[in-house]
């Protein structure tokens, strides 16, 4: 009987066979062959599924396996199917048109077998394929053990760049709930709440392509405030509430809806009313101690948002130029 491997890398497909180069080289680059990858397509409406596995089967020097979910059902959905077919302790995920670093998999086995965390953070570079910069996983400068709470307030809700337990998404049934966007940040949350041992290491090992207009994640007909607002509800309903919660309320709910609406061209009254019925959740979450970590122009944006001014909030994202695929990476 074949060994299981101590790590699966899942990555969902849907149409980007043609921007999987990169992704795929360095999955043939890796130093340590200590893993296997589960491709999940969600049903590609061209023919990513069949190139893919024309790709894989003669020029893979790694183990793989490749599904095809029976609908198309979005990339949380995919995700959930690629766990369910994982075989390996630990886990984690890529997306298709990113790439990972030649020593990936050796890092992230080195510290596995090191700490044996339930886990672990990375950080990560942005790029364009040719510029690129360091970008972190968590508002913190403590490298090393983190807790729970720190690492809930603080970290990305990004689920690649982190390394994850099977045991516990299995023993505690974490899935991605059923959403175009912020599926993963639900996840992560969740599942950081059930942690013990959580480590953030300073190695940037991800690189994460921020100029495809073509991914989902990167797609402005995503930017539903329903998907947040739903996030926000299956993390509520999972976590015990407390300051890290909230602060999860006041940087991926308030803020982030309140930047959605703005750029979805909302009107000033739609906005405000928004901001106060958002006040009502938590009256006092002007008062997170969490808040000092944010950077300078989030504090500035909840500022205007705690007075309930639109106007000064529609001029700073126009000073910062966001664009709908950069939108979750604002914080960090």
């Amino acid at each position: 009987m074949e060994k299981n491997t101590l790590l699966t890398i899942i990555i969902p497909v849907y149409n980007s066979f043609k921007l999987m180069d990169k992704c795929l080289n360095s999955l043939q680059s890796q130093t340590s062959n200590d893993f296997e990858t589960i491709f999940v397509d969600d049903c590609s409406t061209d023919d990513s599924f069949q190139l893919l596995s024309e790709w894989l089967k003669a020029n893979s020097t790694f183990k793989y396996k490749i599904i095809k979910n029976n609908t198309n059902s979005g990339p949380g959905f995919s995700r959930n199917n690629g766990i369910i077919h994982s075989k390996s302790n630990y886990l984690t995920f890529i997306d298709s048109d990113d790439y990972v670093e030649y020593d990936f998999v050796e890092t992230a086995i080195k510290n596995i077998k090191k700490y044996r965390p339930d886990m672990i953070f990375f950080n990560y570079y942005t790029t364009d394929y040719i510029n690129k910069k360091k970008s972190k996983s968590l508002l913190s400068n403590h490298y090393g053990e983190l807790s729970v709470n720190e690492a809930l307030a603080l970290s990305s809700g990004m689920c690649w760049g982190k390394i994850f337990k099977v045991k516990i998404i299995k023993e505690n049934q974490i899935c991605f709930p059923n959403l175009m966007r912020s599926e993963d940040l639900a996840f992560v949350k969740v599942y950081i709440s059930k942690c013990k041992e959580i480590f953030y290491l300073n190695d940037a090992v991800y690189y994460y392509y921020v100029e495809n207009s073509h991914s989902i994640m990167h797609s402005v007909s995503t930017m539903s405030i329903n998907n947040n607002i739903e996030a926000f509800k299956y993390i509520q309903s999972n976590i015990k509430d407390n300051l890290a919660v909230e602060m999860i309320f006041i940087r991926e709910y308030l803020y982030l809806i309140v930047q959605i609406l703005v750029l979805n061209g909302s009107s000033s009254k739609e906005i405000k009313n928004f901001i106060s019925e958002s006040n009502k959740i938590y009256k006092n979450w002007y008062k997170n101690p969490y808040l000092k970590y944010q950077p300078l122009y989030l504090r500035m944006v909840l500022s205007f948002i705690k007075m309930n001014l639109v106007f000064p909030i529609r001029l700073i994202f126009k000073i910062k130029k966001v664009s709908g695929y950069t939108l979750t990476f604002l914080f960090y």
